[in-house]
């Protein structure tokens, strides 16, 4: 179904007033992000599972804090998961493109109720689009895995 930015924003408008300060610990092994969780789960900061997982990261750098991001700079992928978190949790992983994981905590969150559909349509729009691909491309290997046939051609051996 496809619905228009009016009723998109209609549903979904207290995302696109909200604000959201984030940590992030990204990587391309599930493994290594699946231990991640699982150290903060069990009371460890992202901070401190970041800097266990990456000791070389400099002290005086923070790489996972990607500071306050609005709705629409958040990836497609993190959609319903970053929103719906309670201030200081933390997500389970996150698979995204590319063979991408992400861990994400939510710091804090903040509300703009000046933020209008008139404001942000073209940046809905945008999402919807984004959206409506990445359905797209998460259900392309499921349709073709579900429809191909395939054929096994024996060649004969010289």
């Amino acid at each position: 179904m496809r619905l228009a930015a009016a009723d998109f924003f209609a549903v979904s408008g207290g995302q696109w007033r909200s604000a959201y300060h984030v940590h992030q610990c990204v990587t391309r092994d599930r493994a290594q992000a699946e231990r991640l969780a699982a150290r903060m789960r069990g009371g460890a900061t992202l901070a401190d599972a970041f800097r266990a997982a990456e000791p070389a990261t400099p002290a005086d750098q923070s790489p996972w804090d990607l500071g306050w991001l609005k709705f629409q700079q958040l990836p497609v992928q993190w959609h319903g998961v970053v929103d719906r978190l309670a201030q200081g949790a933390t997500s389970d992983v996150i698979a995204g493109p590319n063979g991408r994981f992400w861990v994400v905590q939510l710091v804090a969150r903040k509300d703009d109720p000046a933020v209008t559909l008139e404001s942000v349509k073209a940046e809905v729009v945008t999402h919807l689009r984004a959206q409506r691909a990445e359905a797209a491309r998460v259900a392309l290997p499921r349709s073709l895995e579900r429809e191909a046939t395939i054929e096994r051609i024996a060649y004969p051996v010289p």
